[in-house]
């Protein structure tokens, strides 16, 4: 999209925000500001000591301003539009006058509520808007997308100090799939904790008998942790482990206990309980750090994407659920009533989704 579309909706959008709560109020004369009254020529000097990012966002503070100053600023900028299509997770090396252009946008995005900046597409949008190359690769779970922009719109109102249940309560879908010999119910709870984003995600596994499915194929509790068809696999030898001594009290050495990924942040623990009349629910809890998530090109991001991360993140064991829960977690204290009503045996292929997404 050109930049000249691009600042259209943005002003447009600026102007709504301006518009609906000061709908009533009788605007009033204010003086005009110092700076109008220096000549063209001096201006044009203070334009010039200062970043190309900056002196945009100077200029279009007011239409005097852009009468006196011009445009070319923003044909300037707009020369450093990058090539979407050679965009990597890992971050670009960007031109100086696209690095200028990045951050003009990040500067636009501070004065809108509900627009952000894609810093795939390099455009002011909509959050739910449809950007090809952020849906490339962000997925968790297997059939849960966690798209930046719509964390990136979480953590913005976190930061602005804007309520942000609305934007989390669209990051926590439950969905359950039911099949001849097994139900899957995962439910998201995304939580920001001192300006960092976590996200527990809860997999409820309802089997009739206490034996591991062989139909179990592409699940996974990160992109490194999962199972995938009959191919060994850590997670799969965990939960056939767990489900030959499901009803022990004694702590197993293997299966027991909380376990990291060696590639990603990411924390989990296995536990089980039996349900009187349906079976034997395996609960596997995930917790995964994300950052501030300033920039789907930090590492934090990023490293639950990709299968090589070319340097693992380390952090302490227990951390991440520890700032997520603190001090003590119950798997089973925190499920709705449309989600134990959702958790049954079918034995019928289905999907249901609960929650927004």
């Amino acid at each position: 999209m050109d930049l000249w579309v691009n600042l259209k909706q943005y002003c447009w959008a600026r102007c709504l925000q301006e518009a609906v709560p000061n709908a009533l109020v009788i605007p009033q004369q204010e003086p005009d500001p110092a700076i109008y009254k220096l000549p063209s020529e001096i201006l044009q000097l203070i334009v010039r000591f200062l970043p190309t990012s900056s002196a945009a966002v100077f200029v279009l503070s007011s239409k005097r301003l852009l009468r006196s100053l011009g445009t070319e600023i923003f044909t300037e900028l707009n020369k450093g539009k990058w090539q979407t299509d050679s965009l990597d997770i890992i971050v670009p090396n960007l031109l100086p006058i696209q690095q200028e252009r990045h951050n003009f946008f990040l500067l636009l995005d501070r004065d809108v509520k509900h627009l952000i900046f894609c810093h795939h597409c390099q455009i002011i949008h909509h959050p739910d808007a449809w950007c090809p190359a952020t849906y490339r690769s962000n997925t968790i779970a297997g059939t849960f997308t966690l798209v930046f922009p719509k964390v990136f719109w979480a953590m913005k109102c976190y930061r602005l100090g804007h309520p942000t249940g609305p934007a989390l309560a669209r990051l926590s879908p439950t969905i359950v799939t039911y099949t001849e010999s097994w139900t899957h119910q995962l439910c998201h709870r995304p939580r920001i904790v001192s300006g960092t984003f976590y996200l527990r995600t809860q997999h409820w596994i309802l089997l009739p008998k206490p034996v591991y499915p062989t139909t179990f194929c592409y699940w996974w509790l990160c992109v490194h942790e999962g199972v995938c068809t009959d191919s060994p696999s850590k997670l799969r030898d965990l939960l056939i482990c767990r489900l030959s001594h499901y009803s022990s009290d004694v702590p197993c050495p293997m299966c027991y206990g909380l376990k990291q990924c060696e590639r990603c942040l990411t924390e989990y623990q296995i536990d089980t309980k039996r349900l009187q009349g349906s079976g034997i629910a395996i609960v596997i809890s995930v917790w995964q750090r994300f950052g501030a998530c300033t920039s789907p090109f930090d590492v934090d991001w990023w490293c639950h994407f990709i299968h090589h991360p070319p340097k693992p993140p380390r952090f302490l064991p227990d951390s991440i659920r520890t700032a997520y829960e603190g001090e003590h977690f119950d798997f089973d204290v925190h499920r709705t009533r449309k989600e134990s009503d959702a958790f049954v045996f079918k034995g019928v292929q289905g999907l249901e989704r609960i929650g927004e997404s």
